[in-house]
């Protein structure tokens, strides 16, 4: 065979890369892919070994050429060639090339004159669908086309629903590609007695009718078919029925035969030849390596009708996108479908429909224009991560990039629901991107009204959803399509402010009149803040740059009243405002994005305490600079290090805080600068002095801090200390590295945890003591009125509570079914109301989950032990005018329990997932949100008439901290630590022997015993056990391990067992390894954040770290 030229060649040995390998050999730019093409061709096609060694020494020489610089004008000659013989620039973004399609059409348009910017509407390009079975790589095939990851790809039937479309180029072409679901049924693969069945079951749970809809609909408006079939599985029934009902269906349009999976190109065309029974001729591909996209392309394309002239487009206006975002099953899909005025988007009760972020085009009739992306269901974290679904994390990710690519976010909420916490958090995220935002209140239509419904539901939408009560509210009802277009509308008056410009002089009399009314605050030396001008830094959001002094000197709280200032005197309604102040343009980084990883894990309300919270450190040695450093990050509100030490040669091997250049400088100095430089956010200072000298001789010094943080202080210090801040209540964590060990304590007076977290929590539902609004809807249901799909969906909750019920009936004088005899009879019960055939029981999950959690009946305790203790605590039984709010609301909880409560605590108003229809769900569900309420109104009224008592004002306590106690108060803590005493005290004695008599702690017991001894030494050495090159480690070993046996009054008699730890211990020399300074830093830095923000339970004893079997023990000891 004779070839002419260079490109000749490579379109013939290359031909499923056509489009990269001309390209690029013309380009001087080699392709990865095109030269594994042309060596796999080598070895199958070609028989002309200097052909092909032709190919590869082009290439090469291409390769060592690439930058050579080609003349604009012999590029753009190059393109036009390129151009008339049909090839296209088209890149491949995953693979890290950058896209030029855009670049050559803008090159091809300024030769023929045209500007670029005038291009093709969406609307009015021709479309290319792709179709096929599920499964088969069709969003694989969808995103190897585009050049990016559009579609979601993953690795099971299904993921795909909705259609979704997307720009594509090819040839020169412009047109609009479109990606859909699988037209396959799995009842094809059973026998014929079991489909009927199978189809009816299928439909419910997967929805392939939903999703072929969509896919004909999208077959209905294109030009041009791709059906996709899968080469490794060969021809199938189901493929031969998609090409068959096009062909009947719509027997004019173009059908291309895409054989995808074909990843072997010695079998490409093997796999290939099966599918020529399909009565089409079928093109190998892949889209995984992209090998065959050329000639499918170039065989779809020309079902494309003719490209329109320039002259035929308007200029059109930019649309306005709108992220419809939301929980699941909240109808943001109907909304969609309403707006539009048919079915885009897959509407199921089955919560996790929509996978893909789905973008529709529509224009009123007023000539207004909208970009509408619907996108899928956002449920909390813990959830996503817990459910079976791996294409759920995917379609979340999506979800919050289109928010991140609109203009306008659309937050819709359920309103027989309210305002749940994950409607919080997703209004937090739009806050956060700067988006504008239009919240639509849906199923308005499911709640009973009265005159001032509307109103109340309003405020309290305003109140719940505090980062965006500027927000635009509309109520709908998606269904009915009552007041829907008013969503438009909203969204359109949120985009005009979002885009809104104003001059600087309107902004500078606003910033006057503001810091008039409430001047900036000051310091307590006197310094105040001060704006001198501001300015608009840019829209979308609007964001405004205020000059100032010192942008440190002006609180977030402070940032919030300019914000309602410019709302309140400038406008700005639905859209986002963003204010800096500051002394340069580059402004400050807002804290919801510098904590964000913080205010996940402890919420707004953890991080406003830490942001309060002053922290002094003792020794900025390695482990302290360590957990202060954590702290910093965090964003405390300013630190103190109290040091005299200077910076020496062994600092620089372990403290990362210290530089060579710093040797001989004070080392809280240095570590101050250092620590600063990490978020300026935070004051820091530093004392010169040395922490022992300070606790002797200036106690009254520790009274303005939030924290102490001692490291590497001998035991006398830690003694002293520990009584100072005992008697101003102020919370102590202790931390010691030594070696290859560490040591932690907590000291505090009292801690109270509200939040505790635990990994599980037993929930008491009630189910065996129902009260009587939650009994008479389980015994109001009737069974056997219920249809078979309702039947197999009633809650277990209401199951159980039914059961119990009618057992109780049976039993008038037992309490619960307790023995075994009673528990099998109960057990009976709910099985003799599952529905049977031919006395056969009907699998129905909703009775196999009620007979799993039986348990639930019977087994949570009315009142854990736990919170026994609290209610018997002092404290709670003998109140005073000063009992804290913590103690005041115990006591009101332990009315509520002999009263209302009847031996109970609040109920749980949240419930486990149950089998049930939403309907069902959400009944049950809000039974116990109106049982919650009144239980927490009940606690705040025992509170009024306790502080009315003793005389306490009575708004001390709020409605919403009774609220969150009674959410948490099955875990509810109290921790108090013993005081820090010498280790010869008797009691301390006393603890050592239960140290002692741990079984399997043997080496932890010999750190913590020994770490308490090395003290002793120093005291009587002037050092540690083998510090310095003249130390005697066997002698030292022995003195230690006497000072050990004195100490303890020679209970410790296992010390021979554990010499390794002696000898290391001494071999240390009292010196600080980095890597065991890092974990003891860490582990005081969170002991440090539960204290201040009084989450989870902090250490209630003694931490032993011993790195060298990677192991901690914690014992009770102080």
């Amino acid at each position: 065979m004779e070839m002419t030229s260079l490109t000749d060649k490579i379109a013939h040995v290359s031909r499923k890369h056509v489009s990269w390998g001309a390209r690029r050999v013309l380009d001087r730019r080699p392709c990865v892919q095109c030269r594994q093409c042309v060596v796999a061709s080598k070895k199958k096609d070609v028989g002309d070994a200097d052909s092909s060694s032709l190919f590869l020494n082009a290439l090469e020489k291409l390769e060592s050429s690439a930058l050579e610089l080609i003349p604009d004008e012999e590029l753009v000659e190059e393109e036009e060639e390129i151009a008339e013989e049909g090839y296209a620039v088209e890149e491949d973004e995953e693979e890290g090339v950058p896209s030029e399609s855009r670049q050559y059409q803008s090159r091809r348009a300024r030769n023929r004159g045209q500007p670029y910017e005038k291009e093709i509407p969406d609307d009015m390009l021709p479309r290319l669908c792709i179709v096929g079975r599920p499964n088969v790589g069709k969003s694989a095939l969808f995103n190897r086309i585009v050049g990016k990851k559009v579609a979601i790809v993953y690795d099971y039937p299904g993921v795909t629903r909705d259609r979704l479309y997307t720009r594509a180029n090819w040839g020169g072409r412009d047109f609009m590609l479109v990606d859909t679901g699988g037209l396959m049924s799995k009842a094809e693969e059973l026998p014929d007695g079991e489909r009927e069945q199978a189809i009816r079951s299928i439909s419910e749970k997967f929805l392939p009718t939903a999703i072929e809809r969509q896919a004909a609909a999208a077959v209905e408006e294109s030009d041009s078919v791709i059906v996709v079939v899968d080469g490794q599985t060969g021809p199938t029934a189901s493929d031969e029925e998609v090409l068959s009902w096009l062909r009947q269906s719509h027997p004019g349009k173009h059908v291309t035969l895409a054989v995808n999976k074909c990843e072997n190109l010695a079998k490409a065309d093997e796999q290939a030849s099966a599918f020529w029974e399909l009565g089409i001729e079928p093109i190998a591909v892949s889209a995984i390596s992209g090998s065959g996209t050329g000639d499918i392309l170039d065989a779809a394309v020309k079902g494309l009708p003719p490209p329109l002239g320039y002259d035929t487009i308007e200029e059109a206006k930019v649309p306005i996108s709108m992220a419809i975002i939301g929980r699941p099953n909240v109808g943001k899909s109907s909304l969609l479908n309403s707006l539009v005025g048919k079915e885009r988007s897959i509407v199921s009760s089955m919560a996790g429909t929509t996978r893909d972020a789905i973008d529709t085009d529509i224009e009123t009739s007023d000539g207004r224009r909208f970009k509408l992306i619907d996108t899928a269901g956002v449920r909390k974290r813990a959830s996503i991560a817990s459910g079976k679904d791996g294409a759920e994390p995917l379609s979340v990710e999506r979800a919050f990039h289109a928010v991140r690519r609109a203009e306008v976010a659309v937050l819709v909420i359920d309103a027989s629901e309210g305002v749940t916490q994950q409607d919080f958090r997703l209004s937090e995220y739009i806050a956060a991107e700067g988006r504008a935002c239009v919240v639509v209140v849906n199923k308005w239509d499911k709640v009973p009204k009265t005159d001032h419904t509307l109103a109340d539901f309003e405020a309290n939408v305003r109140a719940e959803l505090r980062p965006i009560e500027w927000a635009n509210i509309v109520f709908t009802s998606a269904l009915t399509g009552q007041r829907v277009k008013r969503v438009l509308d909203a969204a359109t008056a949120a985009a005009e402010e979002h885009r809104r410009r104003i001059t600087t002089a309107t902004l500078n009399m606003v910033i006057q009149d503001a810091t008039g009314w409430r001047a900036p605050p000051s310091t307590g030396s006197g310094r105040r803040g001060r704006v001198y001008y501001g300015t608009q830094a840019g829209i979308k959001p609007p964001t405004f740059v205020l000059f100032c002094n010192d942008p440190k000197l002006f609180p977030e709280d402070y940032k919030k009243f300019m914000e309602r200032q410019f709302r309140e005197n400038i406008g700005y309604p639905g859209g986002g405002v963003g204010s800096q102040n500051t002394q340069t343009t580059d402004g400050m980084v807002d804290k919801h994005i510098r904590y964000d990883r913080g205010i996940r894990i402890w919420g707004i309300h953890g991080q406003a305490a830490l942001e309060q919270a002053k922290i002094c450190l003792l020794n900025c040695s390695a482990t302290g600079s360590e957990a202060l450093k954590n702290m910093v990050l965090g964003g405390i509100n300013a630190f103190t290090i109290v040091d005299n030490s200077l910076v020496i040669d062994e600092d620089l091997g372990t403290n990362f805080m210290v530089h060579p250049s710093s040797l001989g400088q004070l080392r809280a100095k240095v570590v101050t600068e250092c620590l600063r430089e990490l978020n300026d956010h935070v004051d820091g200072s530093y004392v010169e002095e040395s922490p022992g000298n300070l606790i002797a001789n200036n106690p009254s010094f520790f009274d303005d801090y939030s924290i102490i943080i001692g490291t590497q202080l001998s035991e006398q210090d830690s003694i002293a200390l520990d009584a100072i801040c005992r008697r101003c209540n102020i919370p102590v964590v202790y931390a010691r590295t030594y070696g290859l060990s560490g040591m932690l304590r907590n000291s505090v007076m009292e801690h109270c945890v509200i939040e505790s977290k635990p990994e599980s929590t037993v929930h008491d539902y009630r189910f065996g003591y129902p009260w009587p609004e939650l009994e008479k809807m389980a015994t109001d249901l009737d069974l056997d009125e219920l249809g078979e799909a309702e039947h197999s969906h009633v809650p277990y909750g209401v199951l159980l509570v039914r059961a119990m019920s009618e057992w109780k009936r049976k039993h008038p004088d037992a309490e619960l079914p307790i023995s075994s005899e009673e528990r099998r009879e109960f057990k009976a019960l709910l099985k003799s109301w599952q529905r049977k055939i031919d006395d056969c029981p009907i699998p129905e999950e909703n009775f196999d989950e009620a007979v799993s959690n039986m348990n639930k009946v019977w087994g949570p305790k009315k009142i854990p032990s736990e919170i026994l203790a609290i209610f018997d605590d002092e404290k709670c039984q003998e109140l005073t005018n000063q009992s804290s709010n913590f103690w005041i609301i115990c006591a009101a909880l332990k009315m509520f329990t002999e009263t209302m409560g009847q031996g109970h605590l609040p109920v749980c108003p949240t419930l486990p997932d149950m089998h049930s229809t939403t309907t069902r769900y959400l009944e049950l569900q809000q039974v116990y949100k109106d049982r919650f309420a009144e239980e927490v109104q009940a606690v705040h009224k025992h509170c009024i008439d306790i502080m009315k008592t003793f005389g306490i004002d009575t708004s001390r306590i709020s409605s919403e901290l009774v609220k969150t106690v009674c959410l948490h108060v099955r875990t509810l803590r109290v921790v108090r630590t013993k005081p820090y005493l010498q280790l010869d005290e008797p009691s301390t004695l006393s603890a050592m022997k239960r140290v002692i008599s741990c079984e399997g702690k043997g080496s932890a017991a010999a750190i913590l015993l020994l770490l308490r001894c090395v003290d002793s030494f120093h005291e009587q050495h002037k050092r540690f056990p083998g510090e310095g090159e003249t130390a005697d480690r066997e002698e030292d070993a022995a003195l230690l391990k006497h000072i050990l046996a004195s100490s303890t009054d020679n209970m410790f008699t296992s010390i021979d067992s554990n010499e390794d730890i002696l000898f290391e211990l001494v071999r240390a020399g009292g010196k600080e390894l980095h890597c065991v300074a890092s974990v003891m830093g860490a582990l005081a830095s969170q002991e440090v954040i539960k204290l201040l923000t009084g989450q989870c339970v902090p250490v209630g004893g003694t931490l032993i770290y011993d790195a060298m079997n990677c192991s901690t023990t914690i014992f009770d000891i102080y």
